[in-house]
């Protein structure tokens, strides 16, 4: 499998990062293991559980599918926003936190967007 293959894993929880750093910061400087993820307009997302994912250009809009049918938009992600899915039960969701069941999110590219996808760790430590 890919890194970027759209099957996901097991994961359940999804956490948004509104700031995860500023343009020419770390996020700028590829590691081994960093894939460009290149989105067109109205493409959906879906993350792998293994990654986490930072906004270099577009925008992502992030909507939560509620039990009673409602689509719900929790964030629209800028450049220098980041995601990461983690492990978790789904009660753990806590959207003062900006934490969301990951089965019931929703992520679209609003016109052409680029993430770059890199084996979850900087994000993943800020929780």
């Amino acid at each position: 499998m890919s890194p970027e293959s759209p099957e996901t894993s097991p994961s359940n929880l999804l956490r948004l990062v509104r700031k995860a750093g500023p343009p020419g910061s770390w996020l700028d400087r590829p590691g081994d293991e960093d894939v460009t993820v290149t989105l067109v307009s109205s493409q959906l997302f879906h993350p792998r559980a293994d990654r986490e994912y930072h906004l270099k250009a577009g925008l992502l809009r992030v909507s939560e599918l509620l039990p009673d049918g409602r689509e719900v938009t929790r964030a629209i992600l800028q450049p220098g926003a980041g995601l990461s899915s983690l492990p978790g039960d789904p009660g753990q969701a806590n959207a003062a936190e900006d934490v969301y069941p990951v089965e019931r999110m929703i992520m679209m590219s609003l016109g052409e967007t680029e993430l770059l996808s890199r084996p979850r760790t900087i994000l993943s430590k800020e929780r």
